[in-house]
């Protein structure tokens, strides 16, 4: 369903104005936000918690686009400042 209404492509354009140009990428916003929906459903608090869970289960790891071969996102690149900006950008629109 995110696929077919493109999600991803469309979050990008909205938080685009909020991501900086310079320094370590970031998740993409729709990987971002599919690991924090994972881990507001399986109810779990941490960023390393969620890290985990995401790559230790490949259906939630297909869920966030990775290939059986790929790792997924570690905690540190999950807690990146731009991402958490990403996140309170997010949480502010959906108030």
């Amino acid at each position: 369903m995110l696929r077919e209404m493109d999600f991803d492509g469309q979050l990008e354009k909205v938080v685009e104005p909020f991501c900086e140009t310079t320094g370590r990428k970031g998740l993409p916003p729709g990987v971002y936000f599919r690991m924090i929906f994972i881990g507001y459903f399986e109810d779990i608090s941490t960023q390393r918690g969620i890290a985990w869970r995401c790559d230790d289960s490949r259906s939630l790891a297909r869920f966030l686009g990775y290939t059986p071969g790929e790792s997924t996102p570690d905690h540190c690149t999950l807690s990146l400042p731009e991402n958490v900006c990403r996140w309170r950008f997010i949480s502010s629109r959906s108030k």
